[in-house]
């Protein structure tokens, strides 16, 4: 699998990608939350002790998740010159079956910076 590396911290050779991973990340975050939420607005009366109690586990790993990225700085840049394969295995793991971690994905902008960027550091061409 080939990565570009990512980082909080500016260096002239960095691409900025502002907050687009951390919206991405966040916008997964809320998407599963709000299915949680929706199945706690369903109860009724009739509701079993041991549906309140699944809801309440997806609750604590839907927070467990957020705890794991609350962390993250407004931006994010790109080490576009780090360039590099790795195994999948090297890739981190989820915390569970809420975390985003291998559901992102960048838009095709954001891969035009980062081509643009590449073609940038690696080439002569002009591409203003």
């Amino acid at each position: 699998m080939t990565i570009v590396p990512l980082t909080s911290k500016y260096h002239k050779y960095h691409l900025d990608l502002e907050d687009t991973i951390k919206k991405s990340i966040y916008n997964e975050i809320y998407l599963n939350l709000q299915n949680v939420l929706e199945s706690i607005s369903r109860w009724n009366e009739e509701t079993s002790l041991d549906e309140i109690n699944e809801t309440n586990t997806k609750l604590e790993m839907c927070n467990q998740v957020s705890s794991r990225y609350h962390k993250l700085k407004e931006h994010t840049y790109a080490k576009v010159h780090q360039i590099t394969t790795i195994s999948k295995k090297r890739i981190l793991k989820p915390v569970n079956q809420y975390d985003p971690i291998r559901k992102l994905t960048v838009t095709s902008e954001v891969m035009d910076m980062i081509d643009k960027k590449f073609i940038e550091l690696f080439t002569k061409v002009d591409i203003k």
